[in-house]
């Protein structure tokens, strides 16, 4: 059996222009895509009916295109980790590796992925949790990044921040 290439959408459900789908797709199938319905989200006070029934609507669109590529979704309710325990029993050992999107702003997410980190590690399982923003998880500084003001004169600018359109 071949390695398997998951794509664990946790907040961000796009396919296109989303760097955790398009590595896992770079990588020879097959290929399954999975979201898993948490138990952590839905205790947190930041969970309403109305968020959740926009992730459900946004989940069937994902579907549909993913059924359009020959593909679909595994959507599933509780825990993470079991969702991939179970994953794990179908792909040889060592053959699961999952691509995320890195989340940024809730807690409980940094320490569901902290979590999984080490899940994962503990099964030898591969861990690809990608940028999909400019912020980034683990920086505690700036070093390295340009300054904004060659930034700006690096897209043939003056000092002055480009506009787009009239308001």
């Amino acid at each position: 059996m071949k390695n398997v290439s998951v794509v664990w959408f946790k907040r961000d459900l796009r396919l296109r222009d989303a760097p955790a789908v398009a590595a896992a797709l770079a990588a020879p199938g097959p290929h399954a895509f999975l979201f898993v319905w948490e138990p952590e989200w839905r205790a947190h006070p930041t969970w309403s009916p109305m968020h959740a029934r926009f992730v459900a609507e946004s989940l069937d669109d994902l579907r549909a295109q993913l059924r359009a590529q020959g593909a679909d979704l595994m959507e599933c309710t509780g825990p993470v980790e079991a969702a991939f325990e179970y994953l794990a029993r179908c792909a040889p050992p060592g053959g699961l590796e999952v691509h995320s999107t890195q989340e940024i702003g809730l807690r409980w997410t940094f320490d569901r992925d902290r979590r999984m980190a080490g899940f994962f590690r503990q099964r030898g399982i591969r861990w690809h949790d990608h940028v999909g923003c400019g912020v980034q998880r683990g920086r505690t500084h700036r070093a390295g990044r340009p300054s904004l003001s060659s930034r700006v004169r690096s897209r043939g600018s003056s000092s002055a921040p480009q506009t787009h359109g009239s308001r």
